[in-house]
Parts: structure tokens; sequence; C-alpha cells
């Protein structure tokens, strides 16, 4: 074997491992739906652990079940001006957040202390949460954390 097709080989092997222990500190099995600085993308099913999180295009964030499309948790539940919402990122700080198409805030699920290491996940009960390695749940939609 080439020392170069064998450096790709480990180098691929390497990365993938890297790739697995990021998540490996969740306590839920499954990929990260956002990392900072990403914006979802309307109508978008983002998947993880039997449910899914879509932007509605009438601004509504929705958490529901793939098996049924069940409602779990959305903006409407929780009060948010949600017809108002035009755009919903992972800020770089780490914070969920939502705005306005004029770039006006609406809504995040931190107040404070925000991670920039942060990532969004969802767990197998359809909560979704703001996870750090260094310092677990910050956000949870169910308030457990």
């Amino acid at each position: 074997m080439k020392k170069s097709t064998l450096f790709v080989l480990v180098f691929c092997v390497i990365g993938i491992a890297v790739a697995q222990n990021a998540n490996d500190a969740y306590p839920y099995p499954g990929r990260t739906l956002l990392l900072p600085p990403e914006v979802m993308q309307t109508g978008v099913r983002y998947a993880m652990n039997d449910h899914f999180i879509t932007l509605n295009p009438d601004g509504n964030l929705v958490i529901a079940r793939e098996a049924d499309d069940g409602f779990v948790w959305g903006f409407n539940a929780i009060g948010v001006d949600y017809p108002r919402v035009a755009r919903v990122e992972m800020q770089s700080d780490g914070n969920l957040a939502a705005y306005a198409a004029d770039g006006g805030y609406i809504w995040s699920a931190l107040t404070e202390n925000p991670d920039p290491d942060a990532r969004l996940m969802l767990t197998p009960t359809g909560a979704l949460q703001l996870y750090s390695d260094e310092r677990g749940v910050l956000w949870s939609s169910d308030g457990n954390f």
C-alpha cells in the first residue's frame, strides 16, 4: 500500500472516530441537529431519535413524532408570536434564537450564559435541548435541565 493511500485511510478513520466522539458525552444517541452558527431552513425536517423539528412556513417552530406527525412542542404552545418569525438560528454564542424578517429579536432559548460549544439535540421523548459537553443541558423545551 502506498504511503499516501495509507495516510488517507488513517486520516479518514481518525476523522470518523473524532466525529463520533463529539456526541459521546450526550446521554442520548443520535446526531447533532444544528451547530453554531447555522440557520434552520424553512420546511426542512431535522430528525433525531424518532422525532423531528421543523420551522413551518407560518413561523411556528414545531417538534413532532416521526411515526404519526403527532405534535410534541412548538412556539405556539409557549406564547411566541410565531407569525412574525422569519428565521431561527443557532447563534455563534451557542443560543437558539428566533428573529423577524426585519432582524428584530422575537425569542431565544437562553437569556444568559450561552456556550459557543453548545449544539441543538432532540431527546427520545422529543425534548429539544441545547447541550454542552462541558456544562450539560443548558436549556430544554420540556423544562428538564
